[in-house]
């Protein structure tokens, strides 16, 4: 874990594992672009490349966090010459909105916004990836949005087929508690709970860096540690626009091979009902949930391949 000196401004150097933070936030480019209802913040690494870029690429970050929880990962694309826009979602983050307050609907409106903004300034096929709740929105975004060309997603759920129980298994509390979310949620749609009731440590780390990293996480400054019962039950009840049997794009599917929230094998049911035969499926062999923090060079080399094949 590299060790900086810290405030609001700079606290995700805390998150950068193997290169200078500081040459990573020189090589960003920051933009807030506005929606009918939100104001996005938006990083860009990669601005400059013009007509040299392989290709763009959307990263949509997970439960929480925030654009700059990413920015090695997004650093090192750049470096390997693509185009990365890393948005912080409504309430999320420097964007704006309730914090911890959206639907999956919002989100995918969300994307397909930031998916036009990036078609009408700068060349190239389009991209989404994303980690954990980012990987299930990329999923959902690509059944909504017919303007990206292809999609990686680490983790990937389809909320009501009831894959949300793959989260609360592990905790007794939430499996009491769930089944009410949607009644309350019409009651007190704004109440908000921790998110670290259903993603408690244990849930997401099992390394000395790991526990360090998600350490200083919970007390980072930017990240949304509630979420109000609308957005729970939005992760419950919600619905793709179309079902994973008719999204014909390419898509890779990344996990690691010990993530507790959802399995290599439950994965692999979900990614075999995806129709395109160019799909594949990445695992991380020993990773936890963090890959893209824990094992961010080793999640580079496998995605670099599939996005230069189809980009």
């Amino acid at each position: 874990m590299a060790t900086y000196h810290s405030n609001q401004n700079n606290y995700w150097y805390q998150y950068i594992r193997h290169e200078d933070p500081k040459k990573i936030e020189a090589a960003l480019h920051e933009e807030f672009i506005s929606t009918k209802h939100d104001k996005i913040h938006l990083d860009i690494f990669g601005h400059d490349l013009g007509n040299n870029s392989k290709g763009n690429v959307i990263m949509i970050h997970g439960t929480s966090v925030y654009s700059r929880f990413y920015a090695e990962f997004a650093y090192l694309l750049k470096s390997n010459g693509f185009r990365v826009f890393v948005p912080d979602l409504p309430g999320h983050g420097q964007s704006s909105g309730i914090r911890g307050h959206f639907t999956m609907k919002k989100i995918t409106d969300s994307i397909e916004f930031i998916t036009a903004h990036i078609k009408e300034r700068y060349p190239g096929k389009i991209a989404i990836m994303g980690s954990s709740l980012g990987g299930i929105s990329s999923l959902y975004a690509v059944a909504a949005n017919s303007k990206i060309d292809l999609a990686i997603c680490h983790n990937a759920a389809i909320f009501n087929e009831g894959h949300h129980k793959e989260i609360i298994k592990i905790g007794a509390f939430l499996r009491l508690i769930v089944p009410l979310v949607p009644f309350f949620a019409k009651i007190f749609p704004k109440l908000k709970m921790s998110v670290f009731k259903y993603l408690p440590k244990k849930s997401l780390v099992s390394t000395e860096y790991g526990s360090k990293l998600f350490d200083n996480l919970i007390q980072d400054p930017l990240i949304a540690s509630k979420y109000t019962l609308i957005s729970l039950k939005t992760q419950i009840v919600e619905a793709p626009k179309c079902p994973p049997e008719e999204i014909q794009i390419p898509i890779m599917f990344i996990n690691g091979e010990n993530d507790k929230l959802f399995s290599v094998t439950f994965l692999k049911a979900l990614f075999q009902r995806l129709p395109n035969q160019e799909n594949e499926f990445q695992v991380i062999e020993g990773a936890d949930h963090l890959i893209f923090q824990e094992n961010t060079t080793e999640v580079v080399s496998r995605v670099i391949p599939f996005l230069s094949k189809h980009l």
